[in-house]
């Protein structure tokens, strides 16, 4: 197996995340050329695996979503990202916070749109 990028960490704070237990998880994970998750979450375990080849899976849609742009479009999500830093108060907040409420108006914006905003809500919190 090649050589792990330590740099790699979970994107999201998730409920029920393994990562204080990722060396304990690792250790009873046997050798194999294939890695199958199917509620991956934060994806520690997945991170901390690093397979070659692996397929995802969870039943909420809009973590799919979040790494599915990673994927195949981290440049722009990057880019609406820190548009989002720029822009953080609370009152941009429970603005981006509000966006999905109307459904119509929120099937227009773009997955990545969806997907940075997925992001800025999970890392940012106002109480």
């Amino acid at each position: 197996m090649e050589d792990k990028n330590k740099n790699l960490s979970p994107v999201f704070k998730w409920g029920g995340g393994k990562r204080q237990l990722l060396k304990e998880i690792l250790s009873l994970i046997p050798p194999h050329s294939r890695y199958y998750e199917p509620f991956v979450g934060g994806a520690a375990v997945l991170l901390g695996l690093q397979p070659r080849y692996a397929v995802i899976n969870d039943c909420n849609a809009e973590l799919i979503n979040v790494y599915r742009v990673i994927r195949d479009n981290p440049e722009l999500l990057i880019q609406l990202l820190d548009e989002h830093k720029q822009k953080n108060t609370v009152d941009y907040f429970y603005e981006v916070r509000s966006r999905d409420r109307d459904k119509k108006k929120y099937a227009v914006f773009s997955e990545v749109e969806k997907a940075a905003r997925t992001i800025y809500l999970n890392r940012t919190c106002f109480n």
